[in-house]
């Protein structure tokens, strides 16, 4: 499932519906409990008006691929809906996130090194003429 390891305080994203998310397909959850089958309890904070949801024995996945493969093999069992019209909307991976919780880790980027000076460029102090670093800023009178 994860290469990760969940713990309590732990964030994750949650896949939901992007209808109930203003219009986003994830809400970020911190991890309270983990179960002996290694799934995990989490509250989720939706970005919407609601206060936050519990969700329980919620699997975890390495990524948001890993974990729209679950749903995938789960969007059989979600039926189409009948639209306002009468016409018949196909079930999406969004429609089974009403009824499948899954959990996933979020991509982090990679840190971007600090840019230190090459051998060629001198280290210049930046520091106004006449001031000093440890000069403090004039008193108000």
């Amino acid at each position: 499932m994860s290469a990760q390891t969940p713990a309590a305080g732990r964030i994750l994203l949650v896949a939901v519906h992007p209808d109930d998310n203003t219009g986003r397909p994830e809400s970020p959850a911190i991890v309270t409990g983990v179960n002996d089958d290694g799934t995990v309890n989490v509250t989720v904070f939706g970005n919407n008006q609601l206060p936050p949801g519990q969700l329980w024995s919620v699997p975890v996945y390495a990524d948001r691929a890993a974990a729209e493969e679950l749903l995938a093999e789960q969007l059989g069992n979600v039926r189409d809906r009948k639209a306002d019209d009468g016409t018949v909307v196909k079930a999406t991976l969004h429609d089974v996130t009403r009824w499948v919780p899954v959990a996933y880790w979020p991509t982090i980027a990679p840190a971007t090194p600090a840019e230190e000076p090459t051998e060629d460029e001198p280290i210049v102090d930046k520091t106004p003429a006449g001031k000093s670093t440890k000069d403090k800023a004039p008193a108000k009178a």
